[in-house]
Formats: structure tokens, C-alpha cells, sequence
């Protein structure tokens, strides 16, 4: 019987491989190395322009463990500050969004500029008892992507994402989600280690049994056939994209709505009915720190995972619509979710229910098929890659 560690090649497009043994979907050690192997070496999504849209605007999320606050700065740019003040370690941020002049501790009242730079603390002047350039927040790398903006919590810099994603600029320019606006999110929090929850959403094997609503709209047997092309690096050497398809559609289906009917009437970029009339798709992957938008002609949404604890992961689904769209003329709010809503509540209860199995102590591994679902390769050669 071949080790359940084993990857087999692909050399054979009929070979078996095993996903990864039981500790690496329950292990809370696992998970914490994971924070220096994974986390911390590559970007993660936080948000979208439109969220924050005036100087001094921010939002605080979490990944890790960790607390970051996205602000957009005096300058218009965009700054990621850890949540944690430079003097006694106090909590900065008590509220997950809102809008300041500057980062004040509630302990002793230091005060931060929006950038992270320290700007004022009481009773100790500048170059008195220390130099305040020297005691700044612990900041993170940003940068933004057609709207889209990310985070990398490394210490070194690491590929600009605009290198990065150099593939998917003609697709970014058509589909315009810098020209977008936040619709709606909604948080899941699913009892299930972040692995379980990026390979049930890296196959569509399960999707004919379980997703009535996504199959009536959407063209599964094309979607399984993309995946086997959406790797961009197939040697599993350091992050990959996938997916510059997106979600195919079934023929004659114009959107992701539960009759494939537009869901906007204003279309996105420069699309036209032409292309809605042909199905227009776009998407973009990125793994490890997951996430995934896709694009239709008249809306995109992004889904992002949060990794809480080696048992319980936050899943973040967001609905975008162009930046003019207004809601009870352009779009339904309801119709805009319902298909991905209505998925991802079936994809939470596979989820937990796989994490539940995967706890028992007489859990092995079983063979996964290579052509079947070929992205679960790739993500678990990347990630024994870089979990060294």
C-alpha cells in the first residue's frame, strides 16, 4: 500500500495521489508553523477600494491570529498597520471599521500617524528620551490591483503582485473591478481547517451532487476541464494563480443568477451585450492565503478565507457591482447572492462534516484521481513546498 505522504507524478493522467495525513487538518502546532511558512510569505487579500473611501477610513481584519487595519492615509494611499502599539503592546483598534485622524493608544494616549509613523507621546519629546522613528507600528506590505487590495505580512519584500498577476492585466482591464463598488459581504465562520476549506473549492467533483442551484447556470463538465489548465506553476515551486476563466457559464446563461438572467443592468468595463450574450467569464486564484474572484458582465464577487485556528476558519464572500449601479433600480441584493450564497451554505456543511471525519483517530487519506481533481495536486505540492 503506497504512503498516504506520497504525491504521485503526473506523468499518467489516470494515477492516484493522497492529500495530506490527518495532524495537517487538526494540528494546532501545524497551524502555528504554518503563520512563518504560509502566511506571513505571501499576499492576502483585505479589501476593496470602495470600502474605504475617504482619507482616514479603515478596517481591521484577521488572519493567523494576527490583527491588521487597512487605512486609506492624508496621501490617498493605502497603509497596513498591525494592531498592537509600539509602547506597552495595547490594542489599538477596538472597532472592525470607522475613520480617525490618527491611531491614538487608549492606555497612555500615544498617538500614530495613519502610515504607522509615531507622532506624538505625552511627556516624552521627540529625540528626548528616544527617537520616535524608531518606534512606528509594525506595518505590512500593500499594494493594490485593479481595486483590489493586499497585504503580505513579510519582513522582506516579495513579488510585486502587479508582476505577479502580469497574466490576468487583459482580463483586469475588461472586466474593470477598480470601477466597482461593495454591494454586500457576509462572513461564514465553518468549523473546519482552512485546508478543507481551499480543496472543496479548488473541485467541482462534488458540485452535480450538491449544488443544484450553481449546476442550473453554471457549465460543470467545462469547469472541470478549465481546472486541469488553471495551474500557472505546475512544479509546485513557490504561490501559483489559477483561473483566468473563471466559472464558465451554461449556454445561453447570461449571469450567475438562479435563472441566468443579468443580475445588473449596468455591465462592467468595457463589456458589451455582445459579450453577455456569449457568456463573458473572468476570474482570478490565488493560493496559498486563498482567494478567489470571479467575474461576470454585470457584477464580480471575491471569496477570501481567514484562518482562525486549526479547527475553524473564516470564510469572507463579497458581491461587487459597478460603481454607479444603484440598488433597487439597477440590481437586487437578493438576486445578486442567491446562488453563491445558497452555495457556500451547502459548501459550510460538507466542510464540517469532512472536518468532522478527519478527527477521528481511524482517518486515512484515500485516493484522489489526478484528472478528477487535478488543482488538489497542485495545492498540496505547493503547500509541502513551502511548508518545507
Amino acid at each position: 500500500m503506497p504512503s498516504t505522504t506520497d504525491l504521485r507524478t503526473r506523468e499518467d493522467e489516470k494515477t492516484i495521489f493522497f492529500l495530506l495525513d490527518q495532524e495537517y487538518y487538526t494540528s494546532q502546532e501545524i497551524f502555528e508553523r504554518e503563520h512563518d511558512r504560509i502566511y506571513t510569505r505571501d499576499w492576502i487579500y483585505a479589501a476593496h477600494v470602495s470600502q474605504l473611501p475617504r482619507k482616514g477610513d479603515y478596517l481591521m481584519f484577521r488572519y493567523g491570529g494576527e490583527e491588521i487595519v487597512v487605512v486609506r492615509g492624508d496621501d490617498d494611499q493605502f497603509y497596513a498597520n498591525l494592531n498592537v502599539c509600539r509602547h506597552r503592546g495595547y490594542r489599538l483598534c477596538e472597532e472592525e471599521k470607522g475613520n480617525v485622524r490618527s491611531f491614538v493608544c487608549g492606555y497612555h494616549q500615544w498617538a500614530f500617524n495613519l502610515d504607522g509613523s509615531l507622532k506624538r507621546v505625552p511627556q516624552m519629546p521627540d529625540g528626548v528620551y528616544f527617537d520616535y522613528c524608531k518606534y512606528g507600528l509594525r506595518t505590512a506590505q500593500v499594494e493594490v490591483w485593479h481595486g483590489l487590495i493586499f497585504v503580505c505580512l513579510a519582513e522582506e519584500k516579495i513579488q510585486p503582485l502587479s508582476e505577479r498577476l502580469a497574466d490576468f492585466e487583459g482580463m483586469a482591464a475588461r472586466f474593470a473591478p477598480e470601477r466597482t463598488k461593495l454591494a454586500i459581504e457576509k462572513n461564514y465562520l465553518i468549523q473546519g481547517n482552512w485546508k478543507v476549506v481551499v480543496d472543496n473549492a479548488m473541485e467541482c467533483y462534488h458540485c452535480a451532487g450538491n449544488h443544484k442551484s450553481l449546476c442550473a447556470v453554471v457549465d460543470v463538465p467545462g469547469l472541470m476541464a478549465d481546472i486541469k489548465h488553471w495551474l500557472a506553476d505546475e512544479t509546485g515551486d513557490g504561490p501559483t494563480n489559477l483561473g483566468v476563466g473563471g466559472m464558465r457559464l451554461r449556454e445561453g446563461m447570461q449571469s450567475m443568477s438562479h435563472d441566468g438572467s443579468l443580475i445588473c443592468e449596468k455591465l462592467l468595463g468595457t463589456l458589451t451585450m455582445e459579450d453577455v450574450e456569449a457568456g463573458a467569464t473572468g476570474g482570478v486564484m490565488m493560493v496559498p492565503n486563498f482567494s478567489y474572484s470571479a467575474f461576470y458582465a454585470d457584477h464580480w464577487w471575491n471569496i477570501a478565507i481567514r484562518p482562525k485556528s486549526a479547527t475553524e476558519t473564516e470564510l469572507l464572500y463579497s458581491w461587487f457591482v459597478r460603481e454607479d449601479a444603484v440598488e433597487g433600480e439597477d440590481y437586487d441584493i437578493g438576486k445578486l447572492i442567491e446562488v453563491g450564497d445558497n452555495t457556500q451554505v451547502e459548501d459550510n456543511v460538507l466542510i464540517e462534516r469532512t472536518q468532522r471525519g478527519m478527527n477521528s483517530r481511524y482517518f486515512l487519506p484515500g485516493p484522489i484521481g489526478s484528472d478528477v481533481e487535478p488543482a488538489l495536486y497542485d495545492f498540496v505540492a505547493n503547500y509541502r513546498k513551502n511548508m518545507g
